[in-house]
């Protein structure tokens, strides 16, 4: 009897133990989910910043768009639906955010030394000019609908 008591003390410890690491390691697992994707956005941006310096090199002539670039990267994750990477001429390579995901996007890209989305997005020189002005070169910025991550690469 004493083996039996024993054993089903053990399976309800066992089972509060596995209960608790659930609960509170969802929370870790969560936000290293976040990290990895700021990571994977700041990548793609260098990505598209090296391609545009090699297109360039090719034909310094021709202007700079997204087309010239022979392999866009994958969108991540916290990209909204259907969104792709855009090129614009002012030198920003930008993605629009998944409005779900684009609180704590934002939040840990200005955790990581990126601009916060307190800069409107009126349109592609203005981030620029407010991506130089605060002398980083990734950030968040917003539009008051659309949240975007935008990369300086010019």
């Amino acid at each position: 009897m004493f083996q039996l008591l024993v054993s089903v003390i053990a399976i309800a410890l066992t089972s509060g133990l596995a209960l608790a690491s659930l609960h509170y390691g969802g929370s870790i697992l969560s936000g290293a989910t976040v990290k990895a994707s700021v990571a994977a956005l700041v990548n793609d941006g260098q990505q598209i910043g090296n391609a545009v310096v090699l297109a360039g090199l090719d034909d310094p002539f021709q202007p700079i768009t997204i087309d010239r670039i022979p392999s866009i990267p994958i969108p991540p994750r916290v990209a909204a639906a259907g969104a792709r990477w855009q090129l614009d001429p002012a030198g920003i390579a930008y993605i629009r955010l998944d409005p779900a995901a684009s609180e704590k996007v934002c939040n840990e890209v200005q955790g990581q030394g990126g601009l916060d989305d307190s800069v409107s997005w009126a349109d592609a020189p203005s981030a620029a000019a407010a991506l130089k002005a605060a002398g980083t070169i990734f950030g968040c910025v917003g539009n008051g609908t659309d949240h975007y991550f935008a990369f300086r690469v010019g």
